[in-house]
């Protein structure tokens, strides 16, 4: 888990669930990367009343990327596990590369973050 800060140093409320993926080299298709993430994995990260960050490490650049995982498949059902499949894919667009710039923003993110009603996917 991650804690934030506000401009005066203070923890905020809440923290935020980080879930780190690193590679040799990670797979690329277009303009993401894209990683093949276990089901279960799935199924904990969108019961989670938390936000969930899955941020991929490329090990030989030396770079992360990182991903809202309940904001990537509620945005596009089809995107979500088909029945009785073991992994589901995500992309994580190449522009989302951890920097002071994504810490920032993923703070935002937490501090708008409404835990959904019971945990559920809607």
């Amino acid at each position: 888990m991650i804690v934030t800060y506000d401009e005066h140093g203070y923890v905020e409320p809440a923290g935020i669930l980080v879930q780190l993926k690193a590679a040799e080299k990670l797979q690329s298709v277009g303009t993401d990367y894209v990683y093949d993430l276990d089901v279960r994995d799935y199924n904990l990260w969108t019961l989670e009343r938390t936000l969930v960050i899955l941020i991929l490490y490329d090990a030989t650049q030396g770079r992360a990327y990182w991903l809202q995982i309940r904001r990537f498949f509620t945005e596009d059902v089809s995107r979500r596990p088909k029945k009785g499949a073991k992994t589901v894919r995500v992309r994580v667009p190449k522009t989302q590369r951890v920097n002071r710039e994504a810490i920032a923003r993923i703070r935002e993110i937490k501090n708008q973050w409404k835990p959904p009603a019971g945990g559920n996917m809607p």
